[in-house]
């Protein structure tokens, strides 16, 4: 039998345009935007309930939440850089950015 031909470009890395139409069309902004903002509002809970208990527990659990807020902070500007069009300054890839 004769070997079938097979199409690669569907499995090659995206690029620019076509990476962010994934992300306007996957809701990640919003997803990410929702979590910061109920990670935030209890994190603030927690850190009153351990104030007014002095529960350590409580702080470390209100500290985590916290961390987790920070990482969203982190994914929301992956997002923004995705959406940054090539150019002489930032070549395709972005060097070390696709890293980040």
């Amino acid at each position: 039998p004769t070997p079938r031909r097979v199409d690669l470009s569907s499995h090659l890395p995206l690029t620019g345009k076509t990476v962010q139409r994934a992300m306007a069309t996957s809701g990640s902004k919003l997803v990410v935007l929702a979590a910061l903002a109920g990670n935030s509002a209890i994190a603030a809970t927690k850190f009153d309930a351990a104030f007014y208990t002095g529960s350590s527990a409580m702080l470390s659990e209100a500290i985590q939440l916290l961390v987790d807020s920070g990482n969203q902070v982190l994914l929301l500007y992956g997002l923004k850089l995705v959406g940054r069009p090539a150019g002489r300054q930032r070549p395709p890839r972005f060097g070390m950015e696709i890293y980040f």
